[in-house]
């Protein structure tokens, strides 16, 4: 919950301070980019700006708590109707506050044309964003998700996903160790 305070200061000064109400559930966890931040739990609102996080999310097992994607993620036939679909390159801050995300789980990309955060002013008023930089292997395709997992407290379904995944992957160099 984000409480809004005002204070005033003198005849013209008004101070709008935004915090987010403080939790006995938090926790400090650094992302894959290697930024801290500080997350409230349970975490039930959840914003993904790239497919790649949006499909992990889905994987495991976490679209009911998914309000808001990139609007490249329309293919995902397992997102709700209802999910809203949000072009990242120029993200509306008003309107993100708006859906009272828990988290935003944001991609290395992210960024504007002159390089600042496009959440800044969502983190300054207490939103958590955890990024997930581009990764350049599968092993570290297998340690987002274990992020993930972690960080959305859904540790066992992350474990059960990457053993799957590299059954398959164990399975087509069995299948091609012969071409």
């Amino acid at each position: 919950m984000i409480i809004n305070t005002i204070t005033c200061t003198g005849k013209s000064n008004i101070e709008i301070s935004n915090k987010k109400e403080s939790h006995a559930n938090s926790r400090t966890i650094t992302d894959r980019s290697g930024r801290m931040l500080i997350i409230n739990e349970p975490i039930n609102r959840i914003v993904s700006t790239a497919p790649s996080n949006t499909e992990i999310i889905v994987d495991l097992g976490l679209t009911d708590k998914l309000i808001a994607v990139d609007r490249y993620s329309t293919n995902i036939k397992e997102l709700p109707a209802a999910v809203i679909h949000i072009d990242f390159s120029y993200p509306d801050v008003e309107a993100l506050l708006g859906l009272r995300p828990d988290i935003i789980i944001a991609h290395g990309h992210n960024t504007t044309v002159s390089g600042d955060d496009p959440f800044r002013l969502l983190k300054e008023m207490g939103i958590p964003v955890a990024y997930i930089s581009m990764s350049k292997s599968i092993n570290e395709i297998y340690l987002d998700i274990y992020f993930m997992a972690d960080l959305l407290s859904v540790q066992d379904e992350g474990n059960a996903l990457v053993s799957s995944m590299k059954a398959q992957v164990d399975e087509l160099e069995k299948r091609t160790a012969q071409i």
